[in-house]
């Protein structure tokens, strides 16, 4: 989709026009006149409406659900976001006031890219035509930033000047032959107790997410082994014919042919004979002789998904599954469970040990530093004292990377940008504490990061209201990162389609309500409660597979594995590392950092040499970042 200033020339089929503006489609929009005068063009996927009353109806067949789409819009057309859930971009087209409205869908899991400047009137799904209006193309160097830190630039910006992205918070409004950007009032959702009635709920809200999803061509499924794929695969398994359901692993191969997961692959086969299936294997190899071409390959879609991150396994079974599948098929990958119910504090790495329950236990002991409960010591300024705290502050054994507060906004700053940006995860840890960047590069970003992301939730969070604020947080950065981004851009253009029922805009508003005490907090309820409740009381789940054995990597064993760095493999033995050892290459760096900020010879020097475990996570960041490349 693309909106421009009406462009004089000869009419189009894919040209949907008011006096002053043009909306370009493609041949699979959805266009819909809601009145005389008004017209509205949906592009992307459409899972199900949700209308004023609460009621869900799937959106199967989409041509049958027109009249239900239209009574949604009837008042307001910005209830779509709210009341329609999906993957799209969406355009109200009103030609009795000559304008333009563009909004996303509730995560604005499409990209809508569009100039800074208002007089610019161009917005467009393909970044290439918002870059051909740009004279001279400048680098965000906090964008960059970002990238180097998390893989992905957060959800208002690209790495290039001028050219910004919509936000699930924003909407554009083309009229009066300018642009602007509306910044949206979402409505706060209170924390609130729950009882047995919301695990019924949280069952309903869930296979909706499932049901509203499958297709009835093939529903491959992305599994590991571990909690979220089994749960999704099972409720597949209850929902559909068995032969429609097609699970899929990737074996990690390091360098010297040793599989880093053993653990995971095991237990994906294991568990998909227990539901009468056969898994697929796809191998990745991390750090072979084709990384570098493989990568450079498929720059160009990168780039267009401005995706910096790369992932092979998505890549590898995406080629299994486009010449083993069937077009029109569902590919379903069970991401962002654990950040929408734990915060991502659920992967049982919080305090490496060899016992599963003490792993998952310190799970919670993590999400407990993110909770209402130690907010409050936050506020009260009484947070030095918890032992957790202390506990997790000595584990790290790094006090020098703990930011010192100025006053009492500035802790809830910092507190929340721990959360998000740092590496350790921990309250108050620094951000951006590697040494390319100086103290200026900290100061400027982290002022950047509060006027651009962070501001609304440090002035508002509250102890009532947290969950809330850490999810709109999440919204901006990991919920449309890398890990999402990577999977649309293996599969783009393919007749397959990714979905991701995890990421559901009813099971995040559940999730920001839900309490401390479901999981997030010291009680003993498990964490990710109230899905497993779900799984004990409506499916039926192998336990005993999930939970035998080791997690999923070789390195969590307490011997020499633990040695085992694969980003450290990847950087000094394959080519995506090695080939940046060449100086001539390495100009680059002078075009793409601000040297007011960063030591770009300290750059220089790093691409040269090899890389150590301390150093590695950005070593390979900023190797991938170089090879993947920037217009």
């Amino acid at each position: 989709m693309k909106v421009i200033k009406k462009q004089i020339g000869e009419k189009s089929e894919h040209v949907v026009s008011a006096k002053s503006w043009d909306i370009v489609i493609n041949e699979n929009s959805l266009v819909i006149e809601l009145d005389s005068c008004k017209t509205l063009i949906i592009e992307g996927e459409l899972y199900y409406c949700r209308l004023p009353d609460g009621k869900i109806r799937l959106i199967k067949n989409v041509k049958s659900k027109i009249g239900l789409i239209k009574t949604l819009c009837a008042e307001n057309c910005s209830n779509i976001t709210s009341s329609i859930e999906g993957t799209f971009v969406a355009a109200v087209l009103d030609k009795k006031k000559d304008s333009v409205l563009v909004m996303g869908d509730a995560f604005a899991r499409v990209n809508m890219f569009y100039h800074e400047d208002n007089d610019n009137c161009i917005a467009s799904t393909n970044i290439a035509d918002v870059l051909s209006q740009v004279k001279d193309i400048g680098y965000q160097q906090e964008v960059i930033y970002c990238i180097l830190m998390l893989g992905y630039p957060p959800a208002k910006h690209t790495p290039y000047k001028k050219v910004r992205r919509l936000a699930h918070s924003e909407q554009l409004l083309f009229r009066d032959g300018r642009k602007t950007v509306i910044d949206l009032k979402i409505n706060e959702l209170k924390i609130r107790p729950m009882a047995a009635k919301d695990h019924k709920a949280y069952a309903k809200i869930f296979e909706n997410a499932i049901l509203s999803r499958i297709s009835d061509i093939e529903n491959w499924v992305m599994i590991s082994g571990g909690w979220d794929s089994t749960i999704m695969l099972a409720a597949l398994c209850k929902f559909l014919d068995k032969r429609r359901i097609k699970p899929i692993v990737t074996r990690l191969l390091l360098p010297n042919g040793k599989c880093y997961n053993p653990y995971e692959v095991s237990k994906s086969r294991k568990i998909a004979s227990y539901y009468g299936l056969k898994c697929e294997v796809a191998d990745a190899w991390l750090g072979s002789e084709n990384t570098y071409d493989h990568i450079s390959g498929i720059s160009s879609n990168l780039r267009s998904n401005i995706l910096f991150d790369w992932m092979p396994a998505f890549y590898d079974m995406a080629e299994i599954i486009k010449k083993k599948g069937r077009k029109g098929a569902a590919i379903f990958y069970g991401g962002f469970s654990d950040a929408l119910h734990n915060f991502g504090f659920s992967q049982y790495s919080s305090l490496p040990y060899i016992s599963y329950d003490f792993r998952e236990y310190s799970d919670k002991m993590r999400n407990y530093l993110y909770s209402p409960s130690f907010l409050t010591k936050v506020l009260n300024s009484s947070y030095e004292k918890d032992f957790l705290f202390k506990l997790f502050w000595w584990h790290a054994n790094s006090e020098q990377d703990l930011a010192k507060n100025s006053d009492s906004n500035d802790a809830i700053l910092n507190y929340l940008l721990s959360f998000i940006i740092s590496d350790f995860r921990i309250p108050f840890a620094r951000i951006a504490r590697e040494t390319i960047f100086n103290e200026d590069a900290r100061a400027s970003f982290k002022k950047w990061l509060h006027d651009n992301y962070f501001k609304e939730a440090a002035e508002n969070i509250n102890p009532g209201n947290m969950y809330f604020y850490l999810i709109q947080l999440y919204k901006y950065f990991h919920l449309q990162g890398s890990q999402y981004s990577v999977i649309q851009s293996s599969f783009e253009g393919s007749g397959f389609h990714p979905r991701l029922p995890f990421l559901d805009m009813q099971l995040a508003e559940f999730l920001a309500q839900m309490p401390e005490n479901w999981g997030r907090g010291l009680e003993w309820r498990r964490i990710k409660y109230p899905l497993k409740q779900y799984a004990d009381r409506s499916l039926d789940i192998p336990v005993d597979i999930i939970e035998s054995d080791f997690h999923s990597y070789i390195d969590e064993k307490e011997d020499e594995e633990r040695l085992i760095d694969w980003k450290a493999e990847m950087v000094n033995a394959s080519p995506l590392g090695l080939r940046w050892r060449d100086t001539d290459r390495q100009q680059i760096v002078d075009r793409i950092f601000d040297k007011k900020g960063v030591d770009v010879e300290l750059i220089k020097k790093m691409l040269s040499n090899a890389c150590n475990p301390s150093t590695s996570k950005l070593h390979l960041s900023l190797v991938t970042f170089l090879s993947v490349g920037l217009e």
